[in-house]
């Protein structure tokens, strides 16, 4: 099959592998070769040799109207570090300009895991390090934390200009997107940061500490129990706190630094009149249910929205061995049971 006669993808697909001299006789050939190619020349002088004055004699003559606005844009997803400092630095390009998607090119270099390309971005006058882009809206630094890059996000959080807590429509910020996807080391680092909102809540009330208990995700759980800003009885819209959630969700390894924790509320009513240990008990989560029972602090006397007492609700559920514990409390209410 003649040349002239292959599908644009295989013409493309060739001159990935032609030198620049050989990619700009083929777009001298005829006006096809030269719409299709002349992009493909762009890309092997700036990625393979690195040549910004070839880019700057290219651009003179008027290589632009065949590139369209978003030639940067599939730069940055195609080409590597070397291609982009060169294009960039031909001036020719605008790095603040966005896609159909509203996307500029940090946000797709941060999206595709490049902290070189987006070193280099960010270094560019007018770099926009809080851009939001349609559908989703998420915040640039939430993307990073969703990429799980540890370099970006060192490079986003040395921006004096961030905005850290910056919300998508959900209001989840990027700590509590760390604690949804499991990133301690992204989470850490936020944490470094004085910028950030630890306690922030989303549009289900959710602190990043009630998140990571709902999802399980302990590393992320642990540091940010251990920091001394967070509000440990943070509760939800429904009035859960973390251990709540944590009583619910069978979560026995999470109950146990919770309840360590100094200023631990065992005895929070949720919008429900539920307890942890009752919401543990009406759930048959029997090793939490243990654990909250042997702990002085909780009242096992407390009933539910319907006067249930625990005792019964444990006795009904089968948990003979919750029943048997909490019948060896002292302080369990023989008058209160024996009422309900």
């Amino acid at each position: 099959m003649p040349f002239l006669h292959l599908p644009n993808e295989i013409i493309i697909s060739i001159s990935h592998h032609q030198s620049p001299p050989d990619i700009y006789a083929l777009c001298r050939a005829n006006r096809r070769l030269s719409a299709l190619l002349i992009p493909e020349l762009l890309k092997s002088v700036s990625a393979r040799r690195g040549d910004t004055s070839s880019v700057r004699v290219l651009l003179k003559h008027g290589i632009t109207k065949l590139l369209g606005d978003t030639f940067l844009h599939e730069a940055v997803r195609t080409e590597g570090e070397i291609a982009i400092k060169t294009l960039l630095d031909s001036g020719g390009f605008n790095a603040t300009s966005t896609n159909a998607k509203g996307r500029a090119p940090l946000c797709l270099a941060v999206s595709d895991g490049q902290p070189a390309v987006v070193g280099l971005l960010l270094q560019c006058p007018g770099a926009d390090v809080n851009p939001r882009s349609t559908g989703t809206r998420w915040p640039l630094v939430a993307r990073a934390a969703h990429r799980g890059n540890e370099k970006i996000m060192r490079l986003l959080l040395a921006n004096e200009r961030l905005l850290v807590n910056a919300t998508d429509l959900v209001g989840v910020t990027a700590l509590t997107r760390a604690a949804l996807e499991g990133r301690p080391e992204i989470a850490s680092l936020l944490l470094a940061d004085p910028r950030t909102d630890i306690n922030h809540r989303d549009m289900w009330g959710r602190t990043p500490l009630l998140t990571s208990c709902v999802v399980g995700h302990f590393a992320v759980f642990k540091l940010l129990l251990e920091d001394p800003r967070t509000e440990v009885n943070a509760a939800d819209r429904e009035g859960q706190t973390p251990l709540h959630c944590c009583a619910e969700r069978h979560r026995s390894h999470m109950v146990r630094p919770l309840l360590a924790h100094p200023r631990i509320d065992v005895n929070r009513r949720d919008i429900s009149l539920c307890t942890p240990l009752f919401a543990a008990v009406a759930g048959q989560n029997t090793e939490v249910a243990r654990i909250l029972v042997a702990d002085a602090r909780v009242n096992v006397n407390t009933t539910g929205e319907f006067g249930q007492h625990p005792l019964v609700v444990a006795a009904e559920k089968g948990l003979s061995d919750v029943a048997e514990m909490l019948l060896q409390r002292e302080d369990l209410n023989f008058c209160a049971l024996n009422c309900n």
